[in-house]
């Protein structure tokens, strides 16, 4: 499974860094595994053999939500415990298609893996060898009906984070709710089906999975926690550009669950006030491997360790780096009066978009517009860029590539009407005769989403 979220991995019995990537392999995950293969005939000799045989199967799945995640700097990280693994990997500005490819990577992987296997025993055959044959044998099983079970679109397995990822809306509350009821559904036939069929144990599986979809709802209707509140609300201040009120928001208590998440906020947040050692000191005590790169390097360049973070940035900004972070890094070059181009001059997609928010807030709106174009144009489909690209034209004052960015917003899934009715920024181009087309266009896209324009995210606030 491969998760999109943030996430600082857990402590486990046993890590590792496989291709670059770190792996942790839990108690738990040996446990399960060793009891689900001891049976009377096989005894122990039997289990340690199938211990194998899932733990390279389940790798190897994993990596290829790992090697799919990779590209867009999603800093992907495999843990294996209870009975299966999870890739967790930040997703940035990733776009939709793209976690598609992230969450149908590991099935491929698996699938392939035992498609190859099974060719390899058709042409062994017949095997001599008892403990081969095994091998080969539970390899095929598990690699095969593992990849294909991970299809089903049922939330928390690869199926399901597809259909999350395609599901209508740009509220991702909203998008999850929905899913996690279509992922009882789901459960609801799967588990009829295995109980017909005399399957018991993949009937409870679907039991388990669906309590997880359950809770997820019950969770979603009481509302966000308060110490989630803390976090989105220190965000929505870093990008309003308000670091000091970032900060005292922050000052609440955070679980360790947000820890990363708070600490990366923190650290922006007093980079932007110029208080760079504190920048620095804010991520000492984070986990290796967690931090983006591009971040990392901003905050190295900011303490005067120019080689360091030269050597972080050129490959990160070469590699479809995350916008947030783009964003930060340019801020503060902008800051040192340093021009921007040698740095990131080469950066596309997602990349561009943060360029296009960076110099926004610091009121250089023809470029910012050119970067958004530069942004659409090499590979992001977020309608936020094309929205954010129309009101720098505003600001530039060229209305007539603003209404067309705007235009290609609404083609894009831009459905917040009540921002574009009250946003000062679009106000000129609310006069023009194309307006009109437009607006209906969102009004479409809200209703098809049924979101009523939640989610908006505006780089200039």
């Amino acid at each position: 499974m491969a998760i999109p979220v943030p996430e600082a991995g857990r402590s486990g019995l046993v890590s590792f860094r496989l291709f670059g990537f770190p792996v942790t392999i839990h108690a738990s995950f040996l446990v399960i595994v060793l009891l689900l293969g001891y049976s009377a005939p096989t005894g122990w000799q039997g289990a340690v053999t199938w211990l194998v045989v899932v733990t390279v199967s389940v790798i190897a799945h994993e990596l290829g939500h790992a090697f799919a995640a990779r590209p867009v700097g999603g800093e992907p990280r495999i843990d294996l415990y209870m009975m299966a693994g999870l890739t967790t990997w930040q997703p940035g500005g990733a776009s939709r298609g793209r976690r598609v490819g992230v969450s149908v990577a590991g099935p491929f992987a698996g699938v392939l893996l035992g498609l190859a296997l099974l060719a390899a025993y058709a042409a062994m055959s017949p095997i001599e060898s008892p403990l081969i044959d095994d091998v080969l044998v539970d390899s095929i099983y598990v690699n095969l009906a593992w990849g294909l079970l991970n299809l089903l679109p049922m939330l928390p397995l690869d199926g399901g984070q597809v259909v999350l990822a395609l599901m209508p809306g740009r509220d991702e509350l909203v998008r999850i709710r929905r899913t996690s009821y279509a992922s009882l559904g789901v459960a609801a036939a799967v588990a009829i089906g295995a109980i017909l069929a005399g399957y018991a144990l993949a009937a409870a599986l679907v039991v388990f999975f669906a309590a997880g979809n359950l809770q997820r709802i019950v969770a979603l209707r009481q509302g966000v926690g308060p110490a989630a509140r803390t976090i989105i609300d220190a965000e929505a201040a870093l990008q309003r550009g308000e670091p000091e009120q970032s900060l005292r928001i922050l000052e609440n208590d955070v679980p360790e669950t947000y820890r990363v998440h708070a600490a990366v906020i923190r650290s922006a947040a007093l980079l932007r006030l110029g208080r760079a050692r504190e920048a620095q000191a804010a991520l000492v005590d984070l986990p290796h491997g967690v931090l983006d790169p591009v971040f990392e390097g901003a905050v190295l360049l900011a303490n005067g360790q120019e080689q360091l973070a030269r050597e972080r940035l050129q490959p990160a900004l070469a590699d479809e780096p995350a916008g947030w972070a783009v964003r930060e890094l340019v801020l503060l070059l902008r800051a040192r009066d340093e021009d921007i181009l040698p740095m990131v001059g080469n950066v596309t997609g997602g990349g561009a978009a943060g360029v296009l928010d960076a110099l926004w807030w610091t009121g250089d709106y023809a470029a910012a517009a050119a970067w958004g174009e530069r942004a659409l144009a090499t590979g992001s489909t977020d309608p936020n860029v094309a929205y954010n690209t129309a009101c720098a034209y505003v600001r530039a004052g060229d209305l007539d590539k603003a209404a067309r960015a705007l235009g290609y917003a609404a083609e894009l899934g831009w459905d917040d009407v009540e921002t574009a009715d009250g946003d000062d920024d679009i106000a000129p181009l609310r006069g023009r005769a194309e307006w009109h087309a437009v607006r209906a266009r969102m009004a479409a896209n809200a209703s098809a989403a049924g979101t009523a324009g939640l989610g908006a995210s505006r780089a200039g606030g």
